[in-house]
């Protein structure tokens, strides 16, 4: 489900919850959308920072450790205009871009993945640690 599908459907559980229960109780079920979607926004931003930040030292082989108050900063800085276009049709292209990106990310994994397989052959596959019993069964 998209964003917008998903925002639709809590919209009109609001206007169901307001025609059930009044204007007050509209006003609280967009409060815990709102709240709701904060906290995923809060947590995308920090998963991708601490991802560039992982990918920063991958390249730069540990020697640059940036702060992830500064790449959050960052994404702020970037994300921040892109939050003010009302007119979702006008993202298409970076829709598109970001759509490109992980394409190529599928692709690189995809082949990477090959290689290993192409040089070392597939390993073998247990299904169950006969020695440990890491497994919660039950």
């Amino acid at each position: 489900m998209t964003l917008q599908v998903q925002l639709a459907v809590l919209i009109h559980s609001s206007d169901i919850g307001g025609a059930l229960y009044g204007k007050a109780m509209r006003r609280i079920i967009l409060a815990s959308v709102v709240v709701s979607q904060l906290g995923f926004v809060c947590a995308y931003t920090i998963f991708i920072a601490e991802n560039l930040q992982a990918f920063v030292m991958a390249v730069t082989k540990c020697k640059t450790l940036l702060p992830i108050q500064t790449l959050i900063f960052a994404q702020l800085i970037v994300f921040l205009p892109f939050s003010l276009i009302r007119n979702l049709a006008k993202l298409s292209m970076t829709a598109l871009v970001a759509d490109v990106f992980i394409l190529i990310g599928v692709v690189y994994i995809a082949s990477n993945e090959v290689t290993v397989i192409a040089q070392r052959g597939v390993a073998e596959i247990r299904w169950f640690n006969e020695k440990d019993y890491p497994l919660l069964i039950g």
